[in-house]
């Protein structure tokens, strides 16, 4: 049988219940589920795009951390820092930040019951995801 730990790397993510043992009607839900691609291999796909996302965020944040020090500190050429903190690393942050934030929302909101259908879930985080890049995007070039 397919040991979903070692094939998708989820590590402690939202497919484990509290006892930390698969919750299996929620995978196959999610298997099937027109959210995911309706099969194994698109949720393999968004897994790793949002493994990798989680740490392109990491780097970027880094890079923030260190051209910011470099504006106030002169740590680094102040005319570099100045624009890769004020115009080249946004855009990728504000993507990657949405990546990361609201992928695995619809089906959380599913679990909380907030919501019945993962369908109407998927929208109404689509729509929230929409206007927090638009309002990141309207702040940045204000």
């Amino acid at each position: 049988m397919l040991n979903l730990r070692e094939s998708l790397h989820f590590g402690n993510s939202r497919f484990f219940n509290v006892g930390g043992i698969y919750d299996l009607f929620y995978l196959r839900s999610l298997f099937r589920s027109s959210y995911y691609g309706g099969g194994f291999f698109m949720l393999k796909i968004f897994a790793t795009i949002d493994r990798h996302s989680r740490w392109i965020l990491l780097v970027i944040m880094l890079l923030f951390i260190i051209t910011g020090l470099g504006i106030t500190k002169n740590i680094m050429d102040q005319r570099l820092a100045k624009q890769l903190h004020e115009n080249i690393l946004p855009i990728p942050f504000y993507v990657l930040l949405l990546l990361h934030v609201f992928y695995p929302l619809p089906a959380n909101l599913v679990r909380w019951k907030a919501f019945k259908s993962e369908t109407v879930a998927a929208v109404y985080v689509c729509i929230l995801a929409t206007i927090f890049l638009g309002l990141c995007l309207w702040l940045h070039f204000r």
